[in-house]
């Protein structure tokens, strides 16, 4: 599940604490043709990993300078050497990929009601982004690059998200909402069934006293789409009858509290972290949203508390 973790000997998973298994065994390790060709590489910052699939965003190339476009696209990735993937199919070299914030990228045509390529259980087709000149979705985009000297320069590390649009009326309206999830969040993470119903209800209530009336119409029309999900989900968590059925509503909601960040942002002064674990929900994978830096699994609670990654950063917006 993390093929990123490599050891000389035998030993455990710093990520998650499963045994690791002989890369010979995964298949990392082959024998080289006589006359190699060289790698396709792209930085580990631009690929979204979604369960078993890896995603990247492509710059289309009718983009000018003026209309900037990009097509989500599947692609299957090589084993990992240290900032960059491998690619083994799906991109050609020279091709354009989003390096950093393709996860907000995908975020907003979720609240656009457009195709995202992280859901494809809903059958959606892969999205397009249409952008005008330096679009602030998407901060920088990098070549796919041949051989590995000349490997487009990428991290691992998340990035920072830029400002998004709404108003600070509506950032402040919805802390306790923030506080709510945070609350259900940690009850996962704990495995406290009890106390995850009751953070979900909270949750709704808090939910119920957002004062729109405040918010601007854009922002009103904004929040009234997310709330209707974040209801139903939370709903759906304080009624559960246990734990494995309040996790998987649990994926929804914090995909839906991912867009509301992206729509919104927060304030309050806290960094909010998200979260990536490729075990969740068998193996399909799930993102999550807490306070701290260091990993708290809420699906997969003590069993195995940090299994799981942090692959985008929100700074508190004054």
């Amino acid at each position: 599940m993390h093929p990123e973790v490599i050891r000389d000997t035998p030993g455990t998973c710093d990520i998650c604490g499963m045994k690791l298994e002989p890369a010979k065994k995964l298949g990392y390790v082959i024998d080289l043709p006589k006359h190699p060709v060289a790698p396709l590489l792209i930085p580990a910052s631009s690929v979204l990993l979604t369960g078993k699939r890896a995603v990247v965003y492509v710059q289309r190339e009718d983009s000018t300078d003026g209309a900037v476009s990009y097509d989500g696209r599947e692609i299957e990735l090589g084993p990992r050497a240290g900032n960059d993937y491998v690619v083994r199919s799906g991109l050609a070299e020279g091709e354009l990929v989003v390096t950093s914030g393709a996860f907000k990228l995908d975020s907003e045509l979720q609240i656009q009601a457009k195709p995202s390529m992280m859901s494809p259980e809903d059958g959606a087709r892969p999205a397009q982004h249409h952008g005008a000149g330096a679009t602030p979705s998407v901060p920088g985009a990098s070549p796919a690059s041949g051989p590995p000297h000349n490997a487009s320069s990428g991290s691992a590390a998340a990035h920072s998200a830029t400002s998004p649009g709404g108003t600070a009326v509506a950032r402040k309206a919805l802390e306790p909402v923030w506080t709510a999830y945070f609350s259900l969040h940690g009850a996962l993470a704990s495995d406290d069934a009890r106390a995850a119903s009751k953070a979900a209800v909270t949750l709704q209530a808090a939910l119920k006293a957002v004062d729109t009336s405040l918010f601007s119409d854009a922002d009103r029309a904004t929040w009234k789409t997310l709330a209707e999900r974040i209801t139903k989900t939370s709903s759906a968590i304080s009624s559960a009858p246990d734990l494995k059925r309040a996790r998987a509503a649990f994926a929804d909601l914090s995909a839906t509290v991912i867009e509301t960040e992206t729509a919104f942002g927060h304030t309050g002064g806290n960094t909010y972290y998200a979260l990536f674990c490729p075990m969740a929900r068998k193996g399909k994978g799930a993102w999550w949203v807490q306070l701290r830096h260091d990993t708290r699994n809420p699906y997969l609670g003590q069993s195995m508390p940090s299994c799981g990654t942090v692959k985008q950063t929100y700074k508190s917006i004054r």
